[in-house]
């Protein structure tokens, strides 16, 4: 019974020590999560709702969903979110990415993602890279770490934003 109760206590304490230390640093993640909204964000307040503050009163948590398309030819793209479906979020997105590109008719699906943040990423060499992840900060890392993985130069983060 005594060797349960040390495991247990050193679980306790070990937890304790992790909320800490996520706790502290979350501040500095907060700050410049919130500073990447700014910079990066097509849609600043939503973004600002991922860094940790949560929806705001009213805020309808069911809709959702969102999607990013891209034009590989022009690098045009269309971002949607909070939408109530996948298809509604796709089906807008599709159509402001069609809007950007004119007469190029390449369009495609980069991501969707449902309460999730997501980024699209671009280099000048028209490569890309898109992700999804539970902050936005993380999303944009994600996405032009995924950019560069596909010989991007120079990338950018061209579209980011949370849903639900």
């Amino acid at each position: 019974m005594k060797p349960f109760r040390c495991i247990a206590s050193i679980t306790v304490a070990l937890a304790g020590f992790a909320f800490f230390s996520a706790s502290s640093g979350a501040r500095a993640d907060t700050a410049s999560c919130r500073a990447s909204c700014y910079s990066y964000s097509s849609d600043p307040a939503m973004c600002l709702m991922s860094c940790g503050s949560g929806p705001s009163p009213g805020y309808d948590t069911s809709a959702s969903f969102g999607a990013i398309y891209i034009s590989s030819s022009t690098g045009a793209s269309g971002l949607s979110s909070g939408r109530a479906s996948r298809s509604a979020a796709e089906q807008q997105a599709l159509g402001v990415c069609r809007a950007q590109a004119g007469q190029a008719n390449d369009c495609k699906l980069a991501i969707w993602f449902d309460r999730r943040c997501a980024a699209l990423a671009i280099g000048q060499n028209k490569a890309w890279g898109a992700r999804y992840e539970i902050s936005g900060s993380l999303a944009i890392r994600r996405a032009l770490a995924a950019c560069r993985a596909e010989g991007g130069v120079d990338c950018r983060i061209v579209r980011s934003n949370c849903s639900g």
